[in-house]
């Protein structure tokens, strides 16, 4: 056989090679001659602009239709750049036959035969996921940064007002103590109004000092029994609303009973406040493995599921008077005792609020600063624990 048979044969190779590699690339790939017209593309770049090959080739790149009419002279004018050698990478962005926004990111390889400019073939990559994550990713970049600015002002501005709040709280004791004062029932009913409000304001300072402060945890040894017993004895509970609390003795926990007390209070009064009408609150534990499960049930008005997907959210909220911050500071103190809260809920049934804690927490590697003390009683020694994400 000749050399020319055997050049022959290796071109008809290495096309075939091509072709193939061409077809079932992952990256859109379209052949354009040296006029920006359509030669030939490949599955992926047909998925890309979402029609079929025939809308595409014999077609002018400029008349495809998927580029906005603001973006044609960037992408016109990277062409001609190519032509004369100075291309460089591109961002594009458009909107397929299918009418689906899609960000692609370009390049392009000069084709030559003979030496000569034959055409030139543009890499599409679909990184609309990546942009997706950026965006998502900036978002919450953005909403920490505005939650940690809120959290200082809300430290600064909490500290300025509990100095006022005190003096009228006692401005308001010692009218009270005023005999002419007292024998005016319209006067004493607005003074325990102030009071009322004064404690509604100093919750609202306390939620917010919470949410923006570190969380410290004093362990002591408790029982889940005694810890709900401890919770309810500080609550006011409606007459029409029944309590069944069927917690245990066992098993025997470590938590910081106060912040607990102060995480189940929120529970409950949530339960309370979705039955206006009346209902019942069940309240059990059960002891897992190595860790306690409490179940706060109640019969109320119910979430929808948008509802519950947004009552983690600080200052998200139902009630007609509330700040949004129970439920957060909630998770946080759950969280700081390295467990976990979840939610179940029906419109018109009713809620069901799980908390899982560790039976003894411990220390894990991780973000926000959680301090763990432990008295001399349960241990020789003052730890603190790692950051937890």
């Amino acid at each position: 056989m000749s050399n020319q048979h055997y050049q022959s044969q290796g071109n008809s190779l290495s096309e075939e090679k091509f072709k193939r590699i061409f077809e079932v690339a992952s990256d859109g790939l379209i052949y354009m001659d040296t006029s920006g017209r359509i030669v030939d593309v490949n599955e992926q770049a047909v998925w890309i602009f979402g029609g079929s090959k025939e809308d595409l080739l014999g077609k002018h790149f400029t008349r495809v239709g998927v580029v906005s009419s603001t973006n044609l002279p960037r992408i016109t004018k990277a062409f001609a750049s190519i032509l004369l050698g100075r291309g460089a990478p591109l961002e594009v962005q458009i909107r397929n036959k299918k009418g689906q926004m899609r960000f692609l990111e370009c390049s392009y390889s000069v084709m030559k035969t003979d030496g000569k400019l034959a055409g030139i073939l543009a890499i599409a990559r679909d990184i609309t996921e990546r942009k997706k994550a950026e965006k998502a990713l900036l978002e919450s970049q953005q909403k920490f940064e505005r939650l940690a600015a809120i959290g200082q002002v809300a430290a600064m501005v909490g500290h300025d007002l509990r100095n006022p709040l005190t003096g009228i709280k006692g401005a308001a004791y010692y009218l009270k103590t005023k005999p002419a004062l007292r024998k005016d029932k319209k006067t004493m009913e607005v003074l325990e109004l102030i009071e009322k409000d004064i404690e509604y304001s100093n919750k609202i300072i306390t939620d917010l000092l919470e949410c923006s402060r570190d969380v410290h945890l004093e362990l002591t040894e408790t029982t889940p029994k005694l810890i709900i017993g401890e919770t309810l004895s500080l609550l006011e509970v409606p007459n029409n609303i029944q309590v069944i609390n069927l917690t245990e003795s066992d098993p025997r926990i470590k938590g910081d009973i106060e912040k607990l007390n102060r995480a189940f209070v929120n529970l409950i009064k949530n339960a309370i406040d979705a039955m206006p009408y009346g209902g019942k609150l069940t309240i059990k534990s059960t002891g897992t493995n190595d860790n306690v499960e409490f179940t706060f049930a109640d019969t109320g008005m119910g979430m929808t599921k948008e509802q519950m997907g947004k009552i983690w959210a600080p200052f998200f909220t139902t009630k007609a008077k509330g700040m949004g911050l129970g439920l957060p500071i909630c998770k946080r103190i759950i969280e700081a005792h390295k467990g976990y809260i979840t939610v179940e809920s029906m419109p018109g049934i009713g809620t069901t609020f799980t908390v899982t804690i560790p039976i003894e927490p411990k220390p894990t590697e991780g973000g926000e600063k959680v301090w763990v003390n432990v008295p001399e009683s349960l241990s020789s020694m003052t730890t603190k624990a790692s950051e937890k994400s």
